[in-house]
Formats: C-alpha cells, sequence, structure tokens
C-alpha cells in the first residue's frame, strides 16, 4: 500500500516554487523554456488538487456505509475508520452528515 502525502504541504511548496518564478527572472524571461515550465507548474497544481478532492469523494463514500452499519461494526474497526478519514480529510467522520 502506497504512503500518504500531505497534500498541504505538497500545494505549499508548489505554490513556493510559484512565488519564486514571479519574483524571479523567470517571470520576466518570456522565453519558451519558462513560459513552459510555468504551464507544467500549473498543470501540477491542478492534478494534485483534482487528485486530493477525488481522495475526499471516496472516503466521504466509505464514510457513509460506516455510519449507516454502525451497530454491525466492531467499535474498535469504527475507530480505525474514524481515525483514516480523519487523517485524509481533515474533518470528523460524524460532522453532522445526513445519511
Amino acid at each position: 500500500m502506497g504512503k500518504y502525502i500531505d497534500a498541504d504541504r505538497l500545494q505549499a511548496e508548489i505554490k513556493e516554487i510559484e512565488n519564486e518564478f514571479k519574483t524571479g527572472n523567470y517571470y520576466l524571461d518570456n522565453s519558451e523554456q519558462a513560459v513552459g515550465y510555468y504551464s507544467a507548474l500549473m498543470d501540477f497544481k491542478q492534478l494534485v488538487l483534482s487528485l486530493q478532492q477525488e481522495q475526499e469523494s471516496v472516503s466521504e463514500r466509505f464514510a457513509k456505509i460506516v455510519r449507516g452499519n454502525l451497530i454491525g461494526i466492531d467499535k474498535e474497526v469504527q475507530q480505525k475508520f474514524e481515525n483514516l478519514y480523519f487523517e485524509i480529510t481533515g474533518n470528523k467522520m460524524y460532522g453532522g452528515y445526513n445519511d
């Protein structure tokens, strides 16, 4: 199983590179290389946002299954789902959802 990537940290790194690009010589240099670099950076930024939204969507679908079957799910297993959901989304699993 793959490891989780800290999306907030990755987005901060992208933002830092973007700021360095805009304040450095690259931004003033309209060369094909500079434009291509910036374009690739923006495409990567969109990919990260898209993957993060997709991951949260899948997590919410699993959370609905757990919340809908609480009687049949062991308390320890529930806790594991809750911890994983929080790790992925940053939100509590039982935060006022209407399933």
